[in-house]
């Protein structure tokens, strides 16, 4: 297996033209956007036409539901951010620091969240930028989880000799998992 060199010049190149978390969370507000404008302009055209025409209500819409839906972007990955700062603070630092190596080579995001979710906006686009990449591996470790659980359970009723589900070592064993 190949070790990487973070330090190289290829490597500090790639990461400068790294698209990744932040090419989602801009898609996601591209189409929440463009939706959004062409449903508010539509709106208002039908409800404003007969007052004056149906251009000058189509783009007053639009423009309202464009600049709407980049503020709900905002606001979901904002609290997606501040949620994952809150729950998974060690995900969140690996995660900034496998998407944006050539940023967190001198500075440690460890010292961002030391006092909790920061107030800069820049800290706060990077923790934003990083959230799809975080959801994806936490989705992965919870489904893990809920495999073994699932699995557990699994061992606990197969082991049902008469098939009541009510065996003194079933409850056992189920009162071992869960306390």
């Amino acid at each position: 297996m190949t070790e990487v060199n973070f330090n190289s010049p290829q490597y500090a190149l790639m990461s400068l033209f790294q698209v990744g978390g932040i090419f989602e969370v801009v898609s996601r507000g591209v189409l929440r956007s463009f939706t959004s404008s062409v449903v508010g302009g539509a709106t208002c055209m039908m409800l404003m036409s007969s007052v004056c025409g149906p251009i000058v209500p189509f783009i007053g819409g639009s423009v309202v539901g464009f600049a709407g839906g980049w503020a709900y972007t905002y606001y979901v990955e904002y609290n997606r951010a501040r949620y994952a700062v809150q729950h998974y603070r060690s995900l969140v630092v690996h995660h900034l620091r496998a998407e944006w190596p050539l940023f967190f080579v001198h500075d440690r995001p460890s010292s961002w969240l030391k006092n909790g979710f920061p107030s800069e906006m820049w800290k706060v686009g990077y923790l934003m930028g990083t959230n799809p990449s975080i959801y994806r591996s936490l989705e992965k470790i919870l489904t893990k989880k809920e495999d073994e659980i699932v699995e557990r359970i699994g061992s606990i009723t197969d082991d049902d000799n008469d098939g009541d589900g009510d065996d003194a070592e079933i409850r056992a064993r189920k009162k071992k998992i869960s306390g």
